[in-house]
């Protein structure tokens, strides 16, 4: 099968206005869809929902530990297409949060200080359907004592302590593959960027995965434009810059 992916790379220590992006698409061709989760839902405790709240934000007193597991729900309309997977990324969510889907437990992940990102693997996850999505939050009590968003007693005072959705929640639909991982490296003797990536593949193996890699202006014209063939799931290349970005400096300041 042969099978294209595309990276547009912008760098902020150039002068050319470039900055750092990355395309998660055109992998098998799929839908690539971004749906923000913000606004309003269903809370509670124990599956007892009674209220609603904006998210993100505080679904309770933040001075204090919540007595049990905080419940959020909500239900969401999934957009038509040829996209074949569901990932839920929660950019906050203290404490330690599981995801269920109509009632499957479909992710558990540790910490939630930091993104946590949830495949949402379920026959009912699919282009056109109906789901309900609920997420469950430890109470930092129940918190294991060597997982990374444990607060130290000396913070408490002085830090959030109860359970919620603090930051942006997004639902990432995709094809059977997507970008894991895109780092740059910019070596100033060689004036070259090196690109280390890393693609998740959840289904077929991919026998031909070609790569397009870009450099943009502030314009968003194309400023460097490579293509590498037969590459594997991870690896790096470099590009050559001949010149054409020019480095950060205070008499240069824009980026």
């Amino acid at each position: 099968m042969k099978t294209s992916i595309y990276f547009i790379i912008l760098f902020f220590f150039f002068y050319n206005s470039i900055h750092f992006t990355q395309t998660l698409g055109n992998l098998f061709a799929p839908d690539v869809i971004e749906i923000s989760l913000n606004g309003n839902w269903e809370v509670g405790t124990g599956q007892e929902y009674d209220r609603i709240v904006k998210v993100p934000g505080l679904a309770t007193d933040p001075r204090k530990i919540n007595e049990n597991t905080l419940w959020y729900r909500r239900q969401i309309n999934l957009p038509k297409g040829n996209w074949k997977h569901a990932k839920l990324i929660l950019s906050g969510a203290s404490f330690c949060p599981t995801v269920f889907v109509n009632g499957q437990k479909v992710s558990e992940m540790p910490g939630g200080i930091t993104i946590t990102e949830h495949l949402l693997d379920c026959n009912d996850v699919s282009p056109g359907k109906k789901i309900v999505l609920e997420i469950a939050l430890k109470s930092h009590k129940d918190v294991n004592h060597r997982d990374a968003s444990k607060i130290p007693m000396a913070d408490r005072w002085r830090t959030n302590v109860s359970s919620c959705l603090w930051d942006k929640v997004t639902l990432h639909l995709y094809g059977s593959a997507q970008i894991k991982r895109l780092i740059p490296f910019y070596d100033f003797k060689t004036d070259q960027v090196r690109i280390k990536w890393k693609v998740e593949n959840h289904q077929e193996p991919i026998n031909k995965l070609r790569m397009r890699f870009e450099i943009l202006d502030q314009s968003e014209n194309i400023v460097v434009q490579t293509h590498v063939k037969r590459v594997e799931l991870d690896g790096f290349f470099s590009i050559d810059l001949d010149g054409m970005c020019q480095q950060w400096s205070p008499e240069n300041p824009k980026t």
